[in-house]
C-alpha cells in the first residue's frame, strides 16, 4: 500500500481531519494479502483553496478534478515513500443528487463542513462505504461494510444506488468475481430491475469496468454468468449472449459455445489482450453452426468472429492496437501447423 508520508498527515491534522476511504480500507480487511494500491484520502473541516495551498507546499497540485472536490496530488520526491512519483486522490466530503436517469445527470456538492458520515452515505456498496480515522486509529463502518465483508456480500447502500449511477451494477458484478462475494438477495433484485440502465453508460465506463473484471478476478465467468442471469449481457454483449445454449456436438467440446469461452477466459493469463481474445475466440459460432451427422461443424468462425469481435471492440472504444492485436489472435485461433520449417515459417508470417 502507498501512502502519504506522516509529516504531509500531521499538517492536515493541525487544521482538519483526514481519513483513508474506498478500495485500500476495504481490501485491507478482505486480506492482508491483497496487492497494494493507492490509498484515497477525505479531508473535512478545511477549505478547498485552504487544502490546495497547504498541499503546494509537499508537491505538485492537479486541479482537475475540483469542480467535483477532489484533488490530485503528487508528493515531490522527499515526501514520498518510493522513487517514482505517486499520485493521490483527495477528496472533500461529498453529496451526489440524481437529476434524471444516467450518471451525468446528477449534481455534486462538497462542503468542507459536512462530515465523513455525510460522504460515505454517497458511496456505491457497504464494503466501499468505511473510512479509516488517521487521528484515532479507527474504523468508521456506518453500514455495516465490515460484516457485509465476513459474510462475503455485496450489498447496496440505498435503494436508489443503481438508478443513481447504473455502472455500479456492473461493478457490482465486477467486484463479485474478483472477491468471489455473493450479491445480496435485495441487491440482485435491484440490479435485475434496473439492467436496462446500463445502456445510459458511456461505452468507455464499461470497458473500464470490463477490463477490471477480465484482469483482477481469477474467474471472470462468475461476473459473465451473473450478467447473463441478471439481463446486463445481453445490454452490453449481444454477441456473447447469443452464445448461451449453442451446443457442439461431436466430441470435441464438453460445453456449449458460451461455457466453453467462460472456461477459456478463465484458463488464461490474466492479460487484458489474451483474456479479450479468449472471450471472443469463438464469437461466430452461433451463426456458423451447421449440424451433420457426426455433430456440427463451424467452419469459418474464426474468420467471421474476428470481424465482429473487431466491431465489438470499436463499439467498448479500445484502442486501436488493442483491436489489432485481438482481432489476429481471434483470426488465427484455428491455425495449426506441423513441425516443420516451412510449418515455422507459416506461423511466423
Amino acid at each position: 500500500m502507498t501512502r502519504l508520508k506522516d509529516k504531509i498527515i500531521d499538517e492536515i491534522l493541525k487544521q482538519g481531519k483526514i481519513y483513508e476511504v474506498g478500495g485500500v480500507v476495504r481490501d485491507r480487511i478482505i486480506s492482508p494479502v491483497l496487492k497494494g494500491q493507492e490509498t484515497d484520502y477525505l479531508v473535512c473541516g478545511i477549505r478547498m483553496d485552504e487544502l490546495i495551498s497547504l498541499l503546494s507546499k509537499f508537491g505538485k497540485v492537479d486541479l482537475v478534478g475540483k469542480s467535483f472536490g477532489v484533488i490530485k496530488f503528487s508528493p515531490f520526491r522527499k515526501y514520498s515513500e518510493i522513487e517514482e512519483q505517486k499520485t493521490f486522490d483527495i477528496a472533500l466530503p461529498r453529496k451526489e443528487y440524481s437529476t434524471g436517469v444516467g450518471h451525468k445527470d446528477f449534481k455534486v456538492e462538497f462542503d468542507h463542513n459536512l462530515k465523513v458520515e455525510d460522504d460515505l452515505y454517497r458511496r456505491d456498496f457497504t464494503i466501499n462505504a468505511m473510512a479509516y480515522d488517521l487521528k484515532s486509529k479507527k474504523l468508521i463502518d456506518l453500514l455495516d461494510g465490515k460484516k457485509d465483508i465476513n459474510n462475503r456480500l455485496i450489498r447496496i447502500t440505498n435503494p436508489d444506488s443503481f438508478k443513481d449511477d447504473p455502472l455500479r451494477m456492473l461493478r457490482g458484478v465486477q467486484f463479485a468475481a474478483r472477491f468471489e462475494f455473493e450479491i445480496e438477495k435485495g441487491t440482485y433484485k435491484s440490479l435485475m430491475e434496473n439492467a436496462g440502465l446500463i445502456k445510459t453508460i458511456s461505452p468507455e465506463r464499461i470497458q473500464e469496468e470490463l477490463n477490471k473484471l477480465l484482469t483482477r478476478a481469477k474467474r471472470p465467468s462468475i461476473g459473465f454468468r451473473l450478467m447473463h442471469k441478471t439481463g446486463l449481457l445481453k445490454e452490453i454483449l449481444p454477441e456473447l449472449e447469443a452464445c448461451v445454449g449453442v451446443e457442439q456436438p461431436g466430441g470435441y467440446h464438453k460445453y456449449d459455445v458460451f461455457e466453453h469461452s467462460l472456461e477459456t477466459v478463465d484458463n488464461a493469463s490474466m492479460d487484458l489482450v489474451i483474456r479479450l481474445a479468449s472471450l471472443f475466440h469463438d464469437i461466430f459460432k452461433p451463426q456458423a453452426r451447421e449440424l451433420t451427422p457426426e455433430g456440427a461443424t463451424f467452419y469459418g468462425h474464426e474468420k467471421k468472429g474476428a470481424r465482429v469481435t473487431k466491431h465489438i471492440l470499436q463499439r467498448l472504444r479500445y484502442s486501436n492496437e488493442i483491436i489489432s492485436t485481438v482481432t489476429l489472435l481471434v483470426d488465427k485461433h484455428m491455425f495449426a501447423m506441423g513441425v516443420t520449417d516451412k510449418g515455422l515459417r507459416r506461423l511466423i508470417r
